[in-house]
């Protein structure tokens, strides 16, 4: 068989961009933009989770605080009455002292006499 032959068999080459070829190329596109979405979304929900967090996390440790700051008030300010409490119950007391002594002295007097 010579060559002239053997061109005139050969399939001729038609075009090389059919309609599959778009469509493979437009699935191979489609893929890779959703999955470049997808990571987007996935890198998105990540950090909302993480600003979610943080904020749980602050509003957890401003309640915590300020709690805190309330028992530390509420004891300041039993201890400023206990202390005055006891002012006064000293207070009382030393007067009480002092009215036994007193007559205790008056009574030592009287009997001198």
């Amino acid at each position: 068989v010579d060559e002239d032959s053997e061109e005139r068999l050969s399939i001729p080459d038609g075009p090389k961009d059919t309609h599959l070829s778009y469509l493979l190329a437009e699935m191979s596109w489609l893929s890779a933009d959703f999955q470049s979405e997808r990571s987007r979304h996935a890198a998105a929900a990540k950090r909302l989770a993480s600003l979610c967090g943080a904020r749980v996390a602050s509003a957890r440790s401003r309640q915590i605080r300020s709690l805190q700051e309330d028992t530390a008030r509420r004891k300041g300010a039993a201890h400023k009455l206990g202390r005055q409490v006891l002012r006064r119950f000293w207070r009382g007391a030393e007067g009480v002292v002092a009215l036994v002594q007193k007559r205790e002295a008056e009574e030592r007097i009287e009997a001198a006499r």
